[in-house]
């Protein structure tokens, strides 16, 4: 009798380890898949910092102010909201929309978008799974004020 109370408590424990185990070993895994996310995520809006810079400088040089930059700005600003947040789908959404602006004023001041600012294959399936639908220029150019164009020329200078 004391055996089989003896075994049947060793089963007990040993699948109370085993519970414990898978539980971290779950655990783990969506842990290395969020670290996974935020490492991307990090990368895609250090990508983005670096095209607003880019084309900071362009838009002082060539003094073309079409609000689009400024309206970056205010996009990437959101971007690391969302990424203090740990909220990295809404980080690389408002990331990617303030590339798109950057391109638009990019282009607007004589600049040729550059092939590595474009996003890899792995990037665009990504931007479709985010966006339901394809965000066109003429949407993005539709939704920039002439407020927004005068506080871009304040800004630059």
């Amino acid at each position: 009798m004391k055996t089989i109370n003896f075994r049947i408590l060793l089963l007990l424990a040993a699948g109370l380890l085993i519970g414990i185990t898978t539980n971290a070993q779950s655990l783990t895994d969506s842990d290395s898949k969020k670290a996974k996310h935020e490492k991307k995520t990090k990368e895609f809006i250090e990508k983005t910092n670096n095209i607003l810079l880019t084309t900071a400088n362009k838009v002082r040089k060539n003094k073309v102010y079409t609000g689009y930059l400024h309206k970056a700005n205010k996009k990437q600003e959101k971007a690391n909201e969302f990424f203090s947040e740990q909220k990295f789908r809404q980080a690389i959404k408002n990331s990617y929309l303030s590339r798109r602006y950057a391109f638009l004023a990019f282009r607007a001041n004589k600049g040729k978008v550059h092939a590595k600012w474009r996003l890899t294959e792995k990037e665009k399936v990504k931007m479709k799974k985010i966006f339901k639908k394809e965000v066109t220029n003429k949407e993005l150019k539709s939704k920039v004020t002439d407020k927004e164009r005068a506080t871009e020329q304040n800004e630059i200078k």
